[in-house]
């Protein structure tokens, strides 16, 4: 597998094809999240998202890359299927999410910690029923992979 390395420092350029995933991922994202909480009687929905490969968070121009897309789209979301549950005279659920985020390069994932803060701060006043955990891995997503297949079951 060849590897192909971002600028992240420097602001790194967003290509087509990345932006196309990006708007892919955003919309499975949300359309399994609004499948997987359809259940009137669930109070809970619990999950994991790893971003193995999550870069810097932000693009040139400030496009965001898919550590806060998950975040954004967690908070949209989450405020989206408690209206509808409340609009049906349902319990809100409360979703829980533990955001795992590895970069290989440790500067490259300090600046993704700046960029996605402001993200994380504001999701509990944006969307109370929301509780996201980052944890934040500056590992070879090789080493990193076992280590949280092995925590995960």
């Amino acid at each position: 597998m060849t590897e192909k390395k971002y600028e992240w420092l420097e602001g790194a350029e967003l290509k087509d094809h990345t932006k196309k995933k990006h708007a892919i991922l955003e919309q499975y994202f949300q359309a399994y999240l609004i499948t997987r909480c359809q259940l009137p009687q669930q109070e809970r929905f619990r999950l994991v998202v790893v971003d193995g490969f999550a870069g810097g968070g932000l693009y040139k121009g400030g496009v965001y890359g898919s550590p806060i897309i998950f975040v954004d789209t967690l908070v949209k979301t989450t405020n989206e299927i408690n209206a509808r549950r409340i609009g049906e005279s349902l319990k809100p659920i409360q979703i829980e999410c533990l955001l795992i985020l590895n970069d290989c390069d440790r500067d490259v994932l300090e600046l993704l910690k700046t960029n996605i803060a402001p993200h994380l701060a504001g999701a509990p006043t944006a969307a109370p029923n929301l509780r996201i955990d980052a944890e934040y891995y500056a590992e070879s997503f090789e080493i990193l992979y076992p280590k949280i297949k092995e925590r995960l079951t």
